[in-house]
């Protein structure tokens, strides 16, 4: 009974120095603007990931024979269409979702922000070496992320101050080669 009790109090100091100098941090940066819209933004995601899971597993059952069964009655090609589909599609939504939920809880416009930020995760897709992105972006997409998150930033700051001028982009900073980015999206937003 003696080391019943000497267990749990090394459990609770245990538990006690846990709680005071490793969760405080750890809950700091989780309560972030940017982690708790990660967060949240994944959950638009969640219907076609389990969607697709469900035809994964349907395309891929254990057992031998009704798999052989599936192929037979031509299920299988249905079932391996909609689990690549589905997530071929979860980054999408994924996009949309955590800049949505950003702008959503900075009391933000979240549809414009969720589109804008699909609309630079699918230019920023189709990037090559000879793309004249790759100057502003280095060969290996290193800046993309800074890129991208800077041209919606400034989107946001033109929206903010009214600009009427977006082509005189002297206003905004230059970091790392983003203004000709910056151009780009302003000039095939007209």
């Amino acid at each position: 009974m003696e080391m019943r009790q000497m267990a749990e109090q090394k459990q609770s100091s245990f538990g006690a120095f846990i709680n005071a100098k490793i969760l405080p941090p750890i809950m700091k940066f989780v309560n972030t603007k940017a982690i708790v819209a990660l967060k949240d933004g994944m959950v638009y995601a969640l219907p076609f990931i389990i969607i697709g899971s469900i035809f994964l597993i349907l395309n891929s059952f254990p057992i031998t024979a009704v798999q052989e069964w599936f192929k037979d009655i031509g299920w299988s090609v249905f079932f391996n269409q909609a689990y690549q589909t589905t997530f071929a599609i979860i980054s999408i939504w994924t996009v949309i979702g955590i800049a949505y939920v950003y702008a959503r809880n900075e009391k933000q416009e979240a549809l414009p922000c969720g589109l804008t930020a699909l609309s630079v995760f699918l230019l920023l897709q189709n990037l090559v070496v000879n793309s004249p992105l790759v100057s502003a972006m280095g060969k290996d997409g290193a800046g993309i992320t800074d890129a991208a998150g800077k041209v919606v930033y400034t989107g946001t700051q033109v929206a903010e101050q009214n600009r009427v001028d977006l082509f005189d982009l002297e206003f905004l900073p230059d970091h790392s080669g983003t203004r000709m980015v910056q151009r780009y999206w302003l000039v095939s937003l007209l």
